[in-house]
């Protein structure tokens, strides 16, 4: 069975679906039965590049998974020569193979049939990167100290940003553990009122992923969202629950930073980190892990395996990390969400704790730097 390059298979895909990003697999090969061959050979060469081995492609799978589910992994080589909707070059020296050339044709079809469909592919083709550079050019520090506020009051959560941002931390998290979501947004308000040149994230606890987009349209700009929970399912070939995420940020005009929780505290088992970190890391800004409870430090290996397969995609840690330990961890992750090893108790940060956990990653970066 001949091997096609890959946007020669996306290419065709495109053109068999009429460029439906959801068309199912199955409705792919029931249109072209006669080229079930040739979408097999997508399949296994999806299969090996989100799971790095052979998968069984069950017909169920074929039912239940769109072409949009699959084709982000496929469309990043798109950025390289697509931009703001429009189909060009970039660097004017790359010189397109004759696939990336037959692939501009199918682009400039995708254009002038359905011009908004030329933008979503452009915005997932694109997502990796500007994910990646987002994060980077949001904070300043190589490593970033998010210190995490369990909020009970307006005033609590203000004394509390206070002691963090006095620290040197980068920002805040704010999370919601004996208040509703309503009442956290309307402290964000005030908190963002009060500091409105620093960056400040939620966690709204409680709420279903989605609707967590909803709740941050407010009248201040909302820096952050962190999930425990970023439904990536690292064993499936299509990541429909992720890609819901995806839409309500589209829909909800969300410009932040989101925080996917993936192997995380009181969530399902993760069978395999690599791939599911690189599966995640087309769904968020940065991929959030933990120990195994609360204030558990995560195991250095683990964090070390996840970080490998992230490569320069930025990954955070959100238990477990104290002024003690944060050399453990700061040569295998980026960004630190903190609370109970710099607290005093489960609502108050410690002054000193908070100084001496930033002091020590800025020590780490200043060692380091080039």
């Amino acid at each position: 069975m001949m091997i096609f390059p890959s946007e020669q298979l996306l290419s065709r895909c495109l053109e068999i679906a009429d460029f439906d990003l959801d068309c199912s697999l199955q409705a792919i090969v029931s249109r072209y039965p006669s080229e079930d061959d040739t979408l097999a050979v997508l399949l296994t060469q999806l299969a090996e590049r989100n799971f790095g081995c052979d998968h069984h492609v069950s017909i169920e799978t074929l039912q239940t998974t769109k072409l949009g589910d699959i084709a982000p992994e496929m469309l990043k080589f798109i950025s390289a020569y697509v931009t703001d909707g429009e189909i060009g070059w970039r660097n004017t020296s790359h010189h397109p193979s004759p696939e990336n050339l037959q692939l501009r044709e199918v682009l400039r079809s995708v254009e002038v049939k359905n011009p908004d469909q030329l933008c979503q592919l452009t915005r997932w083709s694109q997502r990796n990167s500007v994910a990646d550079t987002a994060f980077r050019k949001t904070f300043r520090h190589p490593h970033v100290v998010l210190p995490v506020i369990h909020v009970t009051s307006e005033a609590q959560a203000l004394k509390n940003v206070s002691i963090a941002r006095d620290a040197g931390a980068d920002g805040v998290f704010l999370i919601n553990h004996s208040i509703s979501a309503v009442e956290l947004m309307e402290i964000q308000y005030a908190v963002v009122g009060s500091f409105s040149d620093w960056w400040v994230g939620v966690n709204l606890l409680g709420v279903q992923q989605e609707m967590v987009f909803y709740h941050t349209r407010t009248k201040t700009k909302v820096a952050g969202v962190w999930v425990d929970n970023a439904k990536i399912q690292e064993d499936r070939l299509g990541q429909p629950e992720a890609h819901s995420i995806l839409e309500w940020q589209t829909r909800m005009r969300w410009e932040g930073l989101y925080f996917g929780g993936v192997a995380f505290k009181y969530q399902r088992q993760v069978e395999d980190l690599r791939r599911a970190v690189m599966t995640a890391r087309d769904f968020m800004s940065v991929v959030t892990t933990s120990g195994p409870g609360t204030g558990r430090s995560a195991n250095v290996d683990k964090i070390r395996i996840m970080k490998e397969a992230l490569g320069d995609f930025p990954l955070a840690i959100a238990s477990g990390i104290t002024p003690d330990n944060i050399a453990e961890y700061l040569p295998h992750s980026d960004c630190y969400l903190v609370a109970t090893g710099i607290s005093d108790s489960f609502e108050d940060l410690n002054p000193a704790l908070t100084r001496r956990l930033v002091a020590n990653v800025r020590a780490y970066d200043g060692a380091n730097s080039s």
